[in-house]
């Protein structure tokens, strides 16, 4: 996945992961294969901008779930800065009266 993003692009391997996410079916592939990108030496960077942008939208809850999955992965661990800020993103936008992503798994 990451030589594919390398020669193609991150966009290219983001929309596959954001099908994957919605589809649900891939879930665990997409969250891993978004986690690799995402530390990735030279790629890595366009990914966490988009990191951001998936934490603060709303109205894409599987996005914002899977942003707060890989902050406790390799990327928590490797940009501990970068994922809390992430984490608080996703805080910060999720819909009013709803859940933040990951909230039922934690009782």
């Amino acid at each position: 996945m990451t030589m594919l993003a390398e020669s193609q692009g991150p966009s290219t391997i983001l929309g596959l992961v954001q099908q994957w996410l919605s589809g649900g079916k891939r879930r665990n592939l997409a969250v891993r294969a978004l986690d690799d990108l995402a530390v990735h030496p030279r790629i890595g960077t366009p990914v966490r901008n988009s990191l951001r942008d998936w934490a603060k939208a709303h109205t894409l809850p599987d996005r914002q779930q899977a942003v707060a999955e890989i902050c406790g992965l390799r990327f928590g661990g490797d940009f501990t800065h970068i994922a809390l800020n992430r984490l608080r993103d996703v805080l910060d936008h999720t819909r009013q009266g709803a859940q933040p992503p990951g909230a039922a798994d934690s009782r």
